[in-house]
C-alpha cells in the first residue's frame, strides 16, 4: 500500500507545485504540494527499503530552500560595500546557481534509485532533465527545461504501477510459466 500512497502523494504533490503562479493562495498550495511530494518520496523509500531515496531528496529540498535566503543575505552584505549592486547580483546569482545544480544532482540520485526500484525509467530521465535545467539556469533557458522536468516528474509518479496492476502482472507471469510447462 505504501507504494500506491507514494504514487498518489508524489503525483498530486507535484501537480500542486504548478500552483505557485496562482495569485493569493498559490504559495500556500505550492508548500502543501511540496509536503505531499516529500511524503510520497518517503513512502516509496520505505516500500523499496531504500532510505537514501528519501535522504537524497530531502537534502535537495533543504539546499533549494537555503538558496533564496543565501541570495538575500549576500545582497545585504555585499550590497553595502564599495563595489556596489552589480557585484552583489553577480555573486549572489552564481551562488544561487551553484546551489541549484547541487540540489538537482541530489534529485537525480534519488530519482535514479526510484527508477531502479519501480521500473519507471522516466524517473531517471526526469533527474537528468533537472540537472541540465539547473546548469542552464545561468542563461535563462534552464527555467523552461526545469518546467519540463516538473511535467515529467508528474508523469513519472503516475506511471508507477498500482498494487492491483502488480498483482495482475504476477498472475499473468505465473500463467505464462504454467503454459510453458
Amino acid at each position: 500500500m505504501k507504494l500506491d500512497d507514494g504514487r498518489v502523494f508524489g503525483g498530486v504533490g507535484t501537480l500542486l507545485l504548478f500552483t505557485l503562479v496562482v495569485p493569493y493562495f498559490g504559495v500556500l498550495t505550492w508548500l502543501f504540494g511540496y509536503i505531499m511530494l516529500l511524503i510520497g518520496i518517503k513512502r516509496i523509500a520505505d516500500f523499496t527499503k531504500r532510505p537514501k531515496v528519501f535522504s537524497y531528496f530531502l537534502t535537495s529540498v533543504i539546499i533549494s530552500m537555503l538558496g533564496f535566503p543565501i541570495f538575500i543575505a549576500l545582497g545585504g552584505v555585499i550590497g553595502v560595500t564599495q563595489y556596489g549592486q552589480l557585484l552583489w547580483v553577480i555573486i549572489a546569482g552564481v551562488v544561487y546557481w551553484i546551489l541549484s545544480i547541487v540540489a538537482a544532482l541530489f534529485v537525480k540520485r534519488s530519482f535514479s534509485m526510484v527508477a531502479q526500484a519501480t521500473g519507471v525509467r522516466l524517473f531517471r530521465t526526469t533527474g537528468t532533465v533537472y540537472v541540465v535545467g539547473a546548469i542552464l539556469h545561468i542563461i535563462g533557458i534552464g527555467f523552461v527545461i526545469t518546467f519540463v522536468g516538473l511535467i515529467l516528474q508528474t508523469v513519472s509518479f503516475f506511471s508507477i504501477e498500482t498494487k492491483e496492476e502488480r498483482r495482475r502482472k504476477r498472475q499473468q507471469q505465473k500463467e505464462a510459466e504454467q503454459e510453458r510447462q
